[in-house]
């Protein structure tokens, strides 16, 4: 498997440092995070087709991946 170099802006990096789990290498956590949210336009060309009982439940569970990151805890 190979590597490559890439320059964060010092506010993304930061970002990145706070998503990191212990123990986690930032390569890692990149593909942990893709894993986990996906491409965020198909994320968001899927949501625009929810009724209004799945955008519902869809906001409530984003609220709690919110709490759940802000509490420090893998989501």
């Amino acid at each position: 498997m190979g590597t490559k170099n890439i320059s964060l802006k010092d506010e993304a990096y930061e970002a990145l440092k706070r998503m990191q789990l212990k123990g986690e290498s930032f390569s890692d956590t990149v593909i942990r995070l893709s894993k986990k949210f996906g491409n965020l336009l198909a994320y968001v060309e899927n949501a625009s087709t929810y009724n209004e009982k799945e955008a519902e439940a869809e906001i409530k569970n984003l609220e709690t991946r919110r709490v759940q990151f802000a509490e420090g805890r893998e989501y």
